[in-house]
């Protein structure tokens, strides 16, 4: 129902962006026509082109557009974006080569050239495009960890895509993007721990969510912390109560607070910390030091 619902909202958005694209790329045609050897709109069309999907046409826009300008600006890494998708990375990386040849400080085009090598099955040189932008350039897109990250992790080196992604949060501040990732990595280790560590270097605003809270609750509950997720438990429940009704009565958090309460009666306090537990056990203890004083 849920998926349903979001459907029906994003459906129509993404109707009208697809139509306004389509009505850009007709009006970049009609400017074309009248000045066909204009490489600003044939690289602005191109783009369009991609965006929707349209690689073959994306690459003969990108290809005219480079031949009437090749000094304009991240054309060339256009063009070997959209060779790749359309199956020609070999062209992408004899492009990108020359590029970073001249340019070896275009670290935006290594990245490119890391994702063409990655269509061919060169996992070791797309590594160490990668590891390139990383180390040299003076503050690295998230991005470039992110994708990394990911190719080190369907290699099965774990390990390395988790410090990897734990240094760009070292480097760059804790990035959702970055942050995310690597919970998943710990989580699927069975890191419970690692992934709280990691949870609580977020922005307050985001850290403090129910969504977050929640998570937490779980992990701890993992590592058999089940007071201290009982805890986090209630304060996400405190969240939500204190949340807008409109967002407090979606059908997404109306879910959370299920989810929750039903995790929260599944994890009674054990005997030792109930107060009825801990006065009879006081009594008793009262009782022994009489009977035998």
């Amino acid at each position: 129902m849920r998926w349903l619902v979001l459907a029906l909202v994003l459906i129509p958005a993404v109707a009208h962006a697809h139509g306004s694209v389509s009505e850009r790329i007709d009006a970049l045609s009609r400017d074309l026509h009248a000045q066909p050897n204009d490489a600003r709109l044939l690289a602005d069309r191109g783009a369009l082109y991609a965006l929707e999907g349209h690689y073959t046409d994306a690459v003969q826009d990108f290809e005219d557009a480079y031949e009437l300008d090749p000094q304009r600006a991240g054309i060339e890494q256009r063009l070997a974006n959209a060779l790749v998708k359309i199956g020609e990375a070999e062209r992408a990386i004899e492009l990108l080569s020359k590029v970073l040849h001249r340019e070896p400080q275009n670290f935006d085009a290594r990245v490119v050239r890391a994702r063409a090598y990655l269509h061919i099955g060169e996992v070791e040189k797309a590594l160490a495009d990668y590891d390139l932008a990383i180390d040299k350039a003076a503050r690295p897109a998230p991005r470039y960890y992110r994708e990394r990250a990911k190719l080190l992790g369907e290699q099965g080196r774990i390990d390395e895509a988790v410090r990897g992604l734990r240094a760009g949060v070292e480097r760059i501040g804790p990035v959702v993007s970055l942050i995310e990732p690597a919970i998943d990595y710990e989580i699927a280790r069975g890191h419970h721990d690692r992934a709280v560590a990691l949870a609580d270097l977020l922005a307050p605003a985001l850290r403090d969510s129910p969504e977050w809270r929640a998570r937490r609750a779980a992990w701890l509950a993992k590592t058999g912390k089940n007071a201290e997720a009982r805890e986090q438990y209630q304060l996400a429940l405190d969240a939500i109560a204190a949340l807008p009704s409109s967002r407090r009565q979606n059908e997404a958090m109306t879910s959370l607070e299920t989810r929750i309460r039903r995790e929260l009666a599944m994890q009674k306090p054990p005997p030792n910390e109930s107060p009825l537990w801990f006065a009879l056990t006081c009594g008793v203890l009262v009782f022994v030091r009489q009977r035998f004083r």
